[in-house]
């Protein structure tokens, strides 16, 4: 009898990962991952029980992935702006993984849309209030407005409905957050 092959939890994940990023999340199966690794389906469930704490160990791996994307993007010179072109980057570079993490959980009212880590959430609001000099209240609805349009080019570029260069994409950034802008500080004044 040949020897088992062992798999371990990173393994797995690590898998799943490329396999989401060659295939979809939808495709992502015990069944379909097993056949992709060579493996039964018993490692999969002996390490993760239920298949969808395998895609939340996924998830949050791409998420890793994600947050290397935005980091990078604060430290930009327009570090608002830079974030903006790395999410927008990220879902040209991994429009696979952009729709597992963007486009399949964004069932929530507006008032409670958690555009990134709270942590961060707060850190963009008040560079847009103090960039923009207006209110932490203006700069949430700025910050809203703003990942709304960037989250649709992004959109737009992970399912390959349209291609922008990065010099029209900044363009773009620049043009949307100025006119927001000079609204939010015409209301709040």
């Amino acid at each position: 009898m040949p020897p088992k092959v062992k798999v371990t939890k990173e393994q797995l994940i690590q898998a799943g990962l490329q396999f989401v990023r060659e295939e979809g999340h939808e495709a992502l199966h015990a069944r379909s991952l097993a056949q992709k690794m060579n493996i039964s389906t018993q490692p999969i469930f002996r390490l993760f029980h239920h298949m969808e704490s395998l895609k939340e160990a996924i998830r949050q791996q791409a998420l890793q992935l994600y947050h290397r994307y935005i980091d990078e993007g604060l430290q930009e010179e327009l570090p608002f702006k830079g974030t903006g072109k790395k999410y927008i980057q990220f879902a040209k570079d991994e429009p696979r993984l952009f729709q597992f993490l963007f486009m399949d959980r964004l069932h929530q009212d507006y008032h409670h849309v958690e555009i990134d880590e709270s942590s961060r959430n707060e850190m963009l609001v008040s560079l847009i209030a103090s960039t923009a000099q207006i209110s932490q209240e203006k700069a949430r609805l700025l910050q809203l407005e703003t990942w709304i349009f960037v989250h649709g080019i992004a959109t737009m570029m992970a399912t390959q409905t349209v291609q922008f260069d990065d010099e029209i994409i900044s363009k773009m950034l620049t043009h949307m957050f100025h006119g927001l802008k000079e609204e939010a500080r015409r209301e709040d004044h």
